[in-house]
C-alpha cells in the first residue's frame, strides 16, 4: 500500500539514521528493518500473570479484535464448524463462537455465508477489561494473522494477551508459511497453527470431545518458561543490556 517504495525507504532511513539501536517486536520485522539500519534487535511484548477465571458453561471459541481489511480470515474455522454441525458431530446448542470488536457486520456476513449464524455471539465494541475476561473464560482463543514471502512474524499484541490467558490458542495464518509463529507456538506450547481448513475440523472436534468429557480444554502452555522468557522484566533487561553494550562500544 506504499505509493513510492523507494522514496518511502529513503524517508525511513533519514528518520532512523541518528539512532544507535533499533528494536522491533518480531524477527520478521527485524529482518526487514536491517535494510534500513545496521543495529536491529527483536524485543517482543512482555506478559503478566493473570488469575484463572471460571470458564463458560458452553464450549466457546473466542476472537476479539479487528480483521484489518482482508489480511485476516476466520472462514476456514467457520466452514469447519459448519461441517461438524452438519455431520451431527457437534450440536448447535453446545457451542458458541464469541466475537468482540468493530467488525461485527463483516463477521455476521461471513457466519451467515458459512451457515453458523445460530452459534455466533457478537458482543460488539467492549472495554479492554471485558475483552480480557472473555479471553480468560473461553476454551479456545482464536488468533488471526497473515504472512507473505517477504513479510512474516507478525506477532500481534493480541497474541500476548492470549498467552496471558493461558488457554489453547488456535492460530490461522492467511498466506505463506510463518516459521517464526510456528517456532513460538512450539517453544511455549501455545496451541496449534493452521494455514487452511485441512485437519481443522478434527482439531475442533477433539477439543469439543475433551470439553464434553472433562468440562474443560487442557492447555499445554509451559507457564514457567513463558514467564521466564517473556516477562516484562526479562524484556526490559534485554533492552538495558543492549544499551550497556552500546555504551561499551562508544
Amino acid at each position: 500500500n506504499v505509493i513510492w517504495p523507494d522514496f518511502q525507504k529513503k524517508v525511513e532511513k533519514f528518520i532512523l539514521k541518528n539512532a544507535d539501536i533499533i528494536t522491533t517486536v518480531s524477527q520478521g520485522i527485524s529482518m526487514k528493518m536491517m535494510d534500513l539500519h545496521h543495529n536491529v534487535h527483536t524485543i517482543t511484548k512482555g506478559v503478566n500473570k493473570r488469575e484463572p477465571k471460571v470458564a463458560y458453561e458452553i464450549f466457546t471459541i473466542h476472537y476479539s479484535g479487528s480483521l484489518f481489511q482482508d489480511f485476516r480470515d476466520p472462514r476456514p474455522l467457520f466452514r469447519s464448524l459448519q461441517k461438524l454441525i452438519d455431520e451431527g458431530r457437534i450440536k448447535e446448542n453446545e457451542i458458541q463462537f464469541l466475537y468482540a470488536g468493530k467488525d461485527g457486520q463483516l463477521m455476521t456476513q461471513w457466519v451467515n455465508e458459512c451457515g453458523i449464524i445460530e452459534i455466533f455471539v457478537n458482543q460488539g465494541m467492549v472495554s479492554r477489561n471485558e475483552a480480557i475476561e472473555m479471553q480468560d473464560r473461553s476454551h479456545i482463543n482464536l488468533l488471526l494473522t497473515s504472512a507473505s514471502d517477504d513479510h512474516t512474524g507478525l506477532l500481534t499484541g493480541k497474541l500476548f494477551e492470549y498467552i496471558e490467558a493461558g488457554k489453547q490458542i488456535l492460530c490461522i495464518v492467511k498466506g505463506s508459511k510463518d516459521l517464526e509463529i510456528e517456532a513460538l507456538f512450539d517453544k511455549f506450547g501455545l496451541g496449534t497453527v493452521f494455514y487452511s481448513e485441512g485437519k481443522l475440523s478434527d482439531y475442533i472436534y477433539e477439543k469439543y470431545l475433551e470439553f464434553k468429557k472433562t468440562g474443560k480444554v487442557k492447555s499445554n502452555q509451559n507457564h514457567e518458561k513463558v514467564f521466564q522468557d517473556l516477562s516484562w522484566q526479562h524484556q526490559a533487561d534485554k533492552v538495558l543490556q543492549l544499551i550497556d553494550n552500546q555504551v561499551d562500544i562508544k
